[in-house]
């Protein structure tokens, strides 16, 4: 071998180990690892790999925006990294955060503030979470929640309160949100989103109302279809739904625990939620359903249903006749 082809070897394996060297520190080794420390940044949805890696640069969380945008064009990852705002660990590496920011666990998509609504809430109860998370005071989301304008300008619906489309899910959140950005952007920008394609139908607020009552009397998901075709089939003969879970609305609309049992007494509170009293649905939902429970009221279980009870072990007993009903009640009353 000639000198002058050694000496292009050695340059070459020179190159070769500086550019390795560079390669692995601006990829897998921290900026600063400082224990315990993480910056807070925010990811802006459509937010280009060459901005991002120049925002990363300049929290100094990574050493070069151009190997960012390297590492995650060959690693497939350019296309899957997610918005919103993160506390990075700055003992991370370049390569730590591309998983960390492209991580599907909710967990690890990082937002400083979480409150869950789950399903079956009713307004007066997601009142008390949104208050105990610090969003406004009472009668500052009451003012949103029966603003007829509002409503209609967020959802296209004419409805007296927004009771039915706060959407029951976990929502994590930047700080120094106002009340009416976390509603918008979330609760009723997810309602909007799974509700997207019965919007536009004409029956869907009596659906709704009708999937928040299937929600409360539901014992379980498998349930609910059944649920909903006991109402349909009251609905359809004039019976009254004599439902307890709309009853209950009165007593939370009154800022009182519902009772256990309904008593003669409860059963003549004059009031368009009492089903017992009065024919078809009440005037708004009586809490947040799911969209499985929405479902439900659209499917057709095609059984022939008018009563059913509860067995206090976390199911329904179903009948079609009253008397089956009774007979049925007494039989389950003497096993427990």
């Amino acid at each position: 071998m000639g000198k002058n082809l050694r000496r292009l070897v050695v340059a070459l394996i020179i190159a070769i180990s500086v550019f390795s060297y560079i390669a692995y520190q601006a990829i897998y080794k921290p900026v600063k690892a400082t224990p315990n420390t993480t910056v807070t940044l925010n990811i802006d949805s459509g937010i280009s790999i060459t901005q991002l890696g120049e925002k990363l640069t300049r929290a100094k969380l990574i050493r070069s925006a151009r190997w960012f945008k390297v590492y995650t064009s060959l690693t497939g990852t350019d296309k899957k990294i997610k918005s919103g705002l993160y506390k990075i660990p700055t003992s991370m590496s370049l390569a730590d955060i591309v998983k960390y920011i492209t991580n599907n666990n909710q967990e690890v998509y990082f937002f400083p503030n979480k409150l869950s609504i789950p399903e079956g809430l009713t307004l007066e109860q997601i009142n008390d979470k949104l208050v105990e998370a610090g969003l406004g005071t009472k009668q500052e989301i009451n003012l949103l929640f029966y603003n007829q304008s509002f409503i209609k300008e967020q959802l296209g619906i004419n409805a007296t309160s927004l009771e039915g489309f706060i959407y029951p899910k976990t929502y994590f959140y930047a700080d120094n949100i106002t009340l009416k950005e976390f509603l918008i952007e979330y609760p009723l920008k997810e309602f909007k989103k799974e509700f997207a394609p019965y919007l536009a139908d004409q029956e869907f607020y009596h659906n709704l109302t009708l999937a928040s009552i299937v929600e409360k009397e539901s014992g379980t998901p498998a349930e609910k279809p059944i649920v909903a075709s006991v109402f349909k089939n009251r609905l359809s003969k004039r019976m009254t739904l004599s439902s307890c879970a709309t009853h209950n609305k009165i007593f939370y609309q009154e800022g009182k625990k519902p009772p256990k049992i309904l008593r003669d007494k409860h059963l003549e509170i004059d009031s368009p939620y009492n089903t017992y009293k009065y024919l078809g649905l009440p005037p708004t939902p009586i809490c947040s359903p799911s969209k499985e429970s929405f479902e439900a009221v659209l499917a057709d279980a095609g059984t022939e249903y008018l009563y059913f009870f509860a067995d206090f072990k976390g199911n329904n007993v179903f009948s079609v006749t009253y008397q089956e009903h009774n007979r049925k009640k007494k039989s389950s009353w003497k096993r427990s």
